[in-house]
């Protein structure tokens, strides 16, 4: 059998399932709603009616793989969109201000065959995104107008699903478990005028320091997912020494400016 393309798109009455759900964190009577055959609908009296809000050129055969309702705009939500069963793998991500009366694809540095499974929304700064797609994820700081690779050491696999929890990034991949980039506190704070500057100096979530318990060593059933637990301490990032500016030093006071630490760019690692 051949493969379906967009040509096979069924022009009749579409049907399909519910495939994701995003109720408003602004407005709880508001309620998006996306099927796996190209359906957005809105609702805002808690589903006693429905608006098709679907944008006009999506046909049949159009996954909405997420839709994410916007925690700054009411009006505003993002949808993330599938076609690779038309083979179709350009990435599509749509975003509305106006409750789906208009949407505007929003795909810019995000390169084709890289079909997107997933968009969120920062909840704590507007205008940053995340896309999850079918070869890593991307970034974007202007409301997905552009968007960026943020794949680091992640590794090269489908991404999901994110889930943003105390200034951590989660992120669900297909077959590759789930990655937890830590503390985005740089990401909500990245402004293009940073590019042209020097050097910038990023604030951190606050960190406390306390000591772990001691508890008897217990092994987990077999076949149990572990994972590394996060170091004792504060976590600080110390920037490579500058070519330009020379070495880098990072000192650390206590509540009365005395000198508790002091760090550079110029310490040799101890054996």
């Amino acid at each position: 059998m051949d493969a379906a393309t967009a040509a096979d798109a069924f022009a009749g009455p579409r049907q399909g399932v519910v495939y994701t759900i995003a109720p408003s964190p602004l407005e709880a009577a508001t309620i998006w709603a996306g099927t796996d055959d190209g359906l957005i609908h809105v609702t805002h009296n808690d589903g006693k009616t429905w608006e098709n809000a679907t944008p006009p050129e999506l046909s049949g055969w159009s996954k909405v793989a997420l839709i994410d309702a916007s925690h700054f705009n009411a009006a505003a939500a993002y949808a993330a969109v599938d076609r690779h069963r038309l083979e179709d793998y350009k990435p599509y991500i749509y975003r509305t201000r106006d409750d789906g009366k208009t949407w505007k694809l929003i795909t810019a540095g995000i390169p084709e065959g890289s079909y997107v499974n997933a968009v969120k929304e920062d909840p704590g700064r507007k205008g940053l995104l995340f896309a999850g797609t079918e070869l890593g994820v991307y970034v974007s700081f202007d409301d997905g107008d552009h968007w960026q690779s943020l794949q680091l050491n992640l590794p090269r696999s489908s991404a999901r699903d994110f889930a943003i929890h105390n200034g951590d990034l989660i992120v669900a991949t297909h077959g590759r478990g789930f990655w937890v980039l830590d503390d985005i506190s740089a990401l909500r704070q990245t402004k293009a005028e940073m590019a042209a500057a020097p050097a910038t100096l990023f604030s951190r979530r606050q960190h406390c320091a306390c000591a772990r318990a001691v508890a008897a060593v217990r092994r987990l059933p077999y076949g149990s997912p572990e994972a590394e637990n996060p170091p004792n301490g504060a976590i600080i990032g110390l920037l490579p020494e500058s070519r330009r500016f020379g070495p880098v030093t990072l000192e650390i006071l206590d509540s009365a400016g005395k000198s508790v630490r002091k760090y550079s760019s110029e310490d040799r690692a101890r054996a």
